[in-house]
Order: structure tokens, then C-alpha cells, then sequence
């Protein structure tokens, strides 16, 4: 089978003949430039497509080995070399290798979340279909809302503003699968910004999120995305979680078991044996959810550590300490679920293993450049010492 340029080639070469046929030769010749500028074009592509295989390999080998700005130049340099010859090559390469560095930065290591970021941006500012704007742009509103949640309240609430940006330049477009993807960063826009708000403030963000949340998966049953449906229930659950400890008032049972509910229909589309890490994290996330359970016994118990609260306490540690030794692989997702075992020993009065926990999570995130983890670290040795301060 011929491929495109093989079959413009002989395209030129037919007409050319047909042309000499009439006695016409200047457009003969012509026609010959023109294949035969198709051919160096179609030369001159493949020879830049075996440069940039090449530096597309250093690029992720330095990944590998941490050297996220090594990889991000290299990946950058690797996408620009089709610039003059293949922009839309450009643009997806540019968005592919962003896709790396998020990937690896959300876990690893902040700089290469920036990274992310700054390629999309370059590809923002040389992007010409509206079709790649729009989808850039919602790249840029996932990257941006990460970089939040790594951040602390004053450039993370700036960070939210710029996501709500990028999310209404995606807006207008029609297409269901942009529609629900953007309905879904909307709720984590809301729900980052709850995180950083208090009271009532507080509540309504979160219970917008969670609306917003459902209007996302309500689209997505249409669509058939099961990566972008666990990402929604998670963020769903994590949202009715914090909207259940946001108020005195609130029905925090119903809450928590919608939140339980939506984290369990995850474990529905992450199996171990497709992807372990994936199961891992759910897993996890169920085991959150009996540490709610823990949690909303020990305030019904008036905070005594009583049979059933120690028991629920246990049951709890069983299921985070099932998946540590997985998510071990991933170092901030480590350190978040080492903070919710160290919780959950505070609050059963076992502060020196609360404390190694957490002094253990604090260093993982400082490795990994997470302000927001090191923050809560240190605000929850901070509570642990006030707890165990002589009182009078």
C-alpha cells in the first residue's frame, strides 16, 4: 500500500505525463518541482522523527532517574524540532510529554508538575486549530488545579483563579466529553477552595463540588470514560468526606456512607490484576472510609476509646497497612496514607507511633517539594504535642 506522500508522488508524476502528452512542458516541469519538493519534505520528516525518537528516549531516561528538568528540556526540544514542517505534531507531542510530567510530578516532584505546565503554555502560544485550544486549555486547567493542591493557601487559592480561566476558555465548546471533563474540574476547583475555607464559606463550597461532581458523572454514564468516572468518584468521596466534618449540624452519617459508596463503585473499574497501583489507591481510599466509620464512633463514644472504637480503629490500619508496601512506589500518595494511619493512632491516645508516622510522611514530602503535605504534618505534631503537654 502506497503511502500519502508516495501517493501524491505518483499523482505529480500522472499529471506531468499527461502535460508533456499536450506538449505543455513548462507545467511538466512544474508539476516535478512540486513532487520533488514533496519528496525532500517527506525526507526531511522522517529524518527529524529518527532525531527526535532519540532525544525523546533521553528525555524519559532522565525521568527515570529524577533529573526532571533534564527531561523536560529534552522532551521540550524533542517536540519543537517539527515546529516548521508539522505543527499539529508539535502541539501533540507537546501535550503528550506534559502528560509525563504530570504524571510523574504529581507524585515525585513539584518541579516537573511546573514543567507540565510550562509546555502547555508553549503549546498555547503556538496552537492554531480552535479543536487543539480547547483541549490544551483543559490540560492547563487539570495542570494548574494539581499545582494547587501541592501549594499553600495564598499561591494555591491564585492557582484555583487561573484554572477557572483556562475552564471557561474550554467552555464553549459543545461536545459532551469536554462538557463532563470540565464539570468535573469544576468541582475540584470548589473543593480545593473549601480546603482553604472555613464555617459556612466552607460548606457551600463543598456541597457545590459535590453537585457539580454529580453532574460530572451523570455525563460521563453517557460518554463511557471508566478512568475519568473513578477519578469523579474519588473526588466526589473526598468532598462528602470533608462536608461531613464541616458542621456540627450536618448528617454526617449519611455522608460518609455516600462516601464510602463512591469510593467502593471505584474498586469496581480498578482491578489488582489490570493495574495494582490504581487498585492500591482505591483500596486505600476504602480503607478511608472505615476510618470515617472510626472516627464518627469515637465522637458518639464522647472521645473514649471504647471496645468498639478500638476495634473500628483496628479494622482500619489492617486495610491501609494491606496496600502500604504498593503505594510505597509513589511517594506522595505514601505519605498521605501514612498521615491517615497516624491519625488514626492519635486519636486511640498511641502518640509515639502517631509521631514516627508522621515524621516519616513529613520527610517524604519535603523530598517530593509538597508544601501542603509538610503543612499538615506539621499542624498535626503540633496538635499531638499540645495533647500530650502537662495540663495546669
Amino acid at each position: 500500500m502506497l503511502s500519502s506522500t508516495d501517493d501524491r508522488i505518483a499523482d505529480f508524476l500522472r499529471r506531468a505525463q499527461e502535460a508533456v502528452d499536450k506538449g505543455d512542458f513548462d507545467h511538466a516541469r512544474a508539476l516535478l518541482m512540486d513532487a520533488e519538493d514533496v519528496q525532500q519534505a517527506d525526507k526531511t520528516l522522517k529524518e527529524i522523527e529518527a532525531q527526535a525518537s532519540l532525544r525523546e528516549q533521553r528525555a524519559r531516561i532522565s525521568l527515570l532517574a529524577g533529573q526532571s528538568a533534564e527531561a523536560a528540556a529534552d522532551f521540550r526540544i524533542a517536540a519543537l524540532m517539527f515546529q516548521h514542517f508539522a505543527l499539529p505534531t508539535t502541539i501533540e507531542r507537546l501535550q503528550d510529554y506534559s502528560g509525563s510530567l504530570h504524571g510523574y510530578g504529581k507524585q515525585c516532584d513539584i518541579l516537573a508538575s511546573l514543567a507540565a505546565r510550562e509546555l502547555l503554555t508553549l503549546a498555547a502560544s503556538i496552537v492554531q486549530d480552535d479543536r487543539d485550544k480547547v483541549s490544551i486549555a483543559a490540560n492547563l486547567a487539570s495542570s494548574t488545579i494539581e499545582l494547587a493542591t501541592l501549594a499553600e493557601r495564598t499561591e494555591a487559592l491564585v492557582l484555583l483563579d487561573e484554572a477557572v480561566k483556562f475552564i471557561d476558555e474550554a467552555s464553549h465548546v459543545e461536545d459532551p466529553v469536554v462538557v463532563v471533563g470540565l464539570a468535573f474540574q469544576s468541582g475540584r476547583v470548589l473543593k480545593e477552595r473549601a480546603i482553604h475555607a472555613s464555617g459556612l464559606e466552607r460548606q457551600k463550597l463543598l456541597s457545590m463540588a459535590v453537585e457539580r461532581y454529580r453532574e460530572a458523572l451523570a455525563g460521563i454514564r453517557q460518554v463511557d470514560d471508566p478512568d475519568l468516572w473513578a477519578a469523579c468518584n474519588n473526588n466526589l468521596a473526598s468532598a462528602l468526606r470533608r462536608l461531613a466534618y464541616a458542621s456540627p449540624t450536618i448528617d454526617r452519617n449519611r455522608l460518609l456512607r455516600a462516601a464510602a459508596t463512591a469510593w467502593g463503585d471505584v474498586l469496581q473499574v480498578r482491578k489488582r490484576e489490570d493495574n495494582e497501583l490504581l487498585w492500591a489507591r482505591a483500596s486505600a481510599n476504602v480503607a478511608r472510609a472505615v476510618s470515617d466509620l472510626f472516627h464518627y464512633l469515637l465522637m458518639e463514644d464522647g472521645g473514649e476509646v471504647t471496645e468498639r472504637v478500638r476495634e473500628a480503629a483496628s479494622n482500619a490500619i489492617h486495610l491501609f497497612e494491606e496496600v502500604i508496601d504498593v503505594m510505597r512506589r509513589v511517594p506522595n500518595d505514601y505519605a498521605a496514607t501514612l498521615q491517615d494511619v497516624a491519625t488514626i493512632h492519635a486519636n486511640v491516645r498511641s502518640y509515639g507511633s502517631a509521631i514516627q508516622l508522621l515524621q516519616e510522611a513529613r520527610e517524604v514530602f519535603q523530598e517530593t517539594g509538597n508544601a501542603a503535605g509538610i503543612g499538615t504534618c506539621e499542624e498535626m505534631l503540633g496538635k499531638i504535642a499540645a495533647a500530650q503537654a502537662p495540663s495546669g
